[in-house]
């Protein structure tokens, strides 16, 4: 039999209910601008699943009315979430805020009881937050896999297999999940609720379809996801962060597939399960094989991007608090909340950001570092017997004041960077009032730097952040005219009056060969990049409702860079086949009598001249025959606007 530790119930200390109070209070800042004034993209393509679904439209079909990109999940999801689409789109996004953060929170304090709990809800705030800031499901696929831990600790294999089957009908990868079952008797039996789990979720869409709609549904998602893998592999291999198989890419420029790095990396997961058997009565084993399967599930998830982290995260906290507490680990604890939580929030340079952590990909590090450890813990001993450990985890007999401690400990240790944080983002953020008046300032001062015949095609709110101003944003617009796109932004000024003159930074990308726009990021990071001669330029376009301001603003330029290099082009044809026309030739028909001489000043040239242009090897000339006088180039006309000219229609949409 399998030695189980009860929990012990603990009681509440005040630090509880201010964590929960923060996590309820974050669900209501994060839902409000969501649900009235800034849409989420992610929502809508949630949203819209349903409706689609009943409509009998294809799921997996471009609907640009409705939202961008494409919907990539199970048919299965789309019912899941109607609860969702059918409240008022406040609600709904509270409602879903609220159970990705609060299931994660429910599930860790059922996981860890006590001050255990309280620091790695602590620890992980900044990963929920980023989750719901896009509107993601990978908090509650955390959650789901440790309420599959949790019931299979309670001999609940229905809970489990529904647990793991609501995952993956969400996202595939939770499928792993399966893997915990090893650690569990009665497997076969397992595997038969799972089985019936998983035909209850493939059929559930046929509550509102019907069967052969279903099967059309499904083959087209099928298509989506194949695609959708066919042009990662064709552009590299993985998604933005690709998990350890673009770490090698970036690091080694080792160009490989994914299925070889992935598969070594499943054996080494599942090696402990082979080798380490006798373990499997100990809770602490079966707590470690937790922690790595959430590791795992994400640095060798090809399509892992920022928001999944917070899977990978989960398991690393949970490691951290849940054993005893080492120089290693507080040092892995550390690297994964510099890395990996704070590297992608605002106190990091854009800069930095770009060039150093996405481009190196550094979010995987500190994973992997965390993940090989655990393995080897796995393999090895029992680590709650290493040598000068604190224990992290209290035992069910301790008293609540020294249960306490810990949190009491962490919570001081904390305050001091936090405050400095705070007061940090309070004196370089005091411009975000003037975001508004900033911007329509910026939009009256384009005119003036519009040339004579030069108009504005679309324009759009954007922002940037210098290097040596990151902290306060660049306001201002980027507008598309028919000669270039520029940017024009109002300088920020801390406590400057409101009667001193603004001042503008102002850049142009005119259209030439060089010239490329493209739109990129999702919806909380909507941003378009301009290159031109003088370099590249990033402009933030913040707002989801504003996706199709700029994608209609990079249509434009790039109609009109196209179109001004076709006239280009057309120019220059025109002018080499002017330069190819022969040229104009003028002949004398020599006489009885003619000398070389007096023809030459008769045309007010020079013998030498004619002798050139005939090449005559002396002055001897023969009466009838024509003597080349002259030889010019034809005169180079203008090139007509029928030809060389880029055309406006109506409404100024532009065409060749």
């Amino acid at each position: 039999m399998m030695q189980d530790t009860p929990l012990a119930p603990t009681r509440r200390s005040h630090w509880d209910r201010w964590l929960l109070g923060l996590y309820i209070a974050t669900i209501v800042v994060i839902s409000i601008p969501k649900g009235f004034w800034d849409p989420d993209n992610n929502l809508a393509i949630f949203r819209s699943a349903f409706g689609n679904l009943i409509a009998g439209r294809d799921l997996y079909a471009p609907h640009p009315g409705q939202y961008l990109d494409l919907f990539k999940y199970s048919p299965t999801f789309a019912v899941l979430f109607s609860p969702f689409s059918v409240l008022p789109l406040p609600l709904s996004i509270v409602a879903w805020s609220a159970l990705n953060a609060l299931l994660l929170y429910y599930a860790v304090r059922r996981l860890l009881p006590g001050s255990a709990g309280t620091l790695a809800l602590a620890l992980l705030y900044l990963e929920v937050l980023r989750n719901m800031q896009r509107a993601q499901s990978n908090s509650l696929i955390a959650a789901l896999v440790i309420l599959t831990f949790l019931a299979l600790e309670q001999r609940r294999q229905v809970g489990a297999a529904l647990a793991i089957g609501l995952g993956a009908f969400i996202k595939l990868f939770p499928l792993a999940a399966l893997a915990l079952a090893a650690l569990y008797p009665r497997r076969a039996r397992m595997a038969l609720v799972f089985g019936a789990s998983m035909l209850v979720f493939v059929a559930l869409p046929l509550l509102v379809i019907s069967p052969h709609a279903l099967l059309a549904q499904y083959n087209s998602w099928g298509h989506v996801l194949s695609a959708d893998e066919a042009q990662m592999v064709a552009t590299g291999g993985a998604g933005p962060y690709g998990g350890v198989m673009e770490q090698i890419r970036a690091l080694f420029g080792v160009h490989m597939p994914n299925w070889p790095v992935q598969l070594a990396g499943t054996m080494l997961l599942l090696l402990p399960l082979v080798l380490r058997r006798a373990r499997f009565e100990q809770r602490e084993f079966r707590l470690l094989f937790l922690c790595s399967l959430l590791i795992y599930m994400v640095i060798f998830n090809f399509r892992s991007e920022s928001p999944s982290f917070v899977i990978a995260v989960t398991g690393i906290v949970i490691w951290f608090v849940a054993t005893p507490r080492t120089a290693l680990s507080t040092t892995l604890m550390v690297l994964t909340i510099l890395v990996v939580s704070l590297s992608s929030t605002e106190i990091v340079p854009h800069w930095l950001q770009r060039d150093v952590f996405v481009r190196y990909h550094l979010k995987t590090i500190p994973c992997v570092l965390a993940w090989l450890v655990i393995q080897v813990q796995l393999l090895g001993g029992d680590s709650s017997r290493q040598r000068g450990a604190e224990p992290a985890m209290p035992d069910a007999g301790e008293s609540p004041r020294l249960r306490a401690r810990p949190a009491r400990t962490s919570v001081k240790w904390l305050a001091p960077p936090t405050a400095v944080v705070l007061v940090v983002l309070i004196a370089f953020y005091t411009n975000v009032r003037d975001r508004a008046s900033a911007q329509a300032v910026a939009a009256r001062e384009v005119v003036n730097h519009l040339e004579s015949g030069e108009r504005v095609l679309q324009s759009v709110p954007a922002s940037q952040r210098h290097w040596y101003d990151f902290y306060r944003a660049t306001w201002g617009v980027l507008a598309a005219t028919t000669r270039r796109v520029m940017f024009v932004g109002v300088v920020p000024e801390l406590y400057s009056a409101e009667s001193s003159p603004r001042v503008f930074d102002v850049a142009y990308f005119p259209y030439d060969s060089v010239f490329s726009i493209q739109a990129r990021g999702v919806a909380l990071d909507r941003h378009a990049t301009v290159t031109a001669a003088q370099g590249s330029r990033r402009f933030a376009v913040p707002g989801a409702r504003r996706d199709t301001m700029l994608v209609a603003l990079v249509v434009a330029a790039r109609n009109r860079d196209s179109l001004i290099l076709l006239a280009r082009q057309r120019e220059k044809q025109f002018y080499d086949s002017v330069a190819a026309l022969p040229p104009l030739r003028e002949y004398y028909r020599v006489r009885r009598g003619d000398a070389i001489d007096l023809i030459a000043r008769r045309f007010s040239t020079t013998a030498a001249r004619l002798r050139e242009l005939n090449h005559l090897p002396g002055d001897r000339i023969v009466a009838g025959e024509d003597l080349l006088i002259s030889e010019t180039r034809p005169p180079t006309p203008s090139c007509p606007a029928t030809i060389c000219g880029v055309l406006e229609a109506n409404g100024g949409e532009v065409v060749p």
